[in-house]
């Protein structure tokens, strides 16, 4: 595991923060907390937490917010992990208002302000992702016009942030420019905390509901397949 700390610290020194967070993971992962220092556990909870926000390939945070180590935050860094949770379940409206709450914490962190727009497009995917995994598979035929009013962008930037997200791998579909509509057929899995689980009981038991009317249809209409 020293070769993970060591990486982690290499790519933390470089600025690349996709690659600090994914061995800074992995380094947690092999590494019991109580091995580390506690203010090294400290550092290594904030430093994820930044990383894991401007990291632009990074958009599952289950992992790290289901991973004892953020409960070492100091009670002057809880604001990470309020931001650390609304990014995860893609909630605009939380994310505005933690920007407004925070903004002298935002502000002293020099990587969080340089990466403004960075956020708000990584919340806007976030909350297209959200939305997709809510649904079920044939109901994802979304208008331009929804996604621009789910994700909180103006139409003629839809296009683009569908593009995005596909260029990196976190949903699979087709973009209809001449209809104004995309049709998702995949969507990146994710680590399920509570709430995602609650959601995909939802689709499951509407997915139950639209088989069983889809069954009794066929056995009324085709009573002679039943006999």
């Amino acid at each position: 595991y020293q070769r993970r700390v060591r990486g982690a610290e290499f790519y933390k020194v470089k600025g690349l923060p996709n690659e600090f967070y994914k061995n800074g993971l992995m380094y947690l992962a092999y590494t019991p907390l109580q091995d580390i220092s506690g203010e090294q556990t400290r550092a290594l909870a904030f430093d994820l937490g930044i990383t894991a926000l401007v990291g632009d390939t990074i958009y599952n945070f289950g992992e790290l917010l289901e991973h004892s180590v953020l409960q070492s935050l100091g009670s002057e860094e809880l604001w990470l992990s309020d931001f650390l949770r609304t990014f995860n379940s893609g909630n605009i409206f939380a994310y505005e208002t933690l920007v407004q709450k925070y903004a002298p914490q935002l502000e002293s962190q020099p990587i969080l302000v340089a990466n403004t727009e960075l956020l708000k497009q990584k919340i806007s995917i976030l909350a297209l992702l959200e939305e997709v995994f809510a649904r079920p598979p044939d109901q994802r035929v979304l208008p331009f016009q929804f996604v621009s009013k789910t994700v909180q962008r103006p139409i003629d930037q839809v296009e683009l942030l569908l593009m995005k997200a596909m260029s990196i791998g976190l949903i699979k579909g087709e973009i209809d420019e001449v209809d104004q509509k995309v049709t998702i057929t995949w969507v990146q899995p994710r680590t399920l905390g509570f709430e995602h689980i609650q959601k995909m009981q939802t689709v499951l038991e509407q997915w139950g509901q639209t088989v069983e009317f889809a069954s009794r249809l066929m056995e009324t209409e085709t009573p002679e397949l039943f006999q």
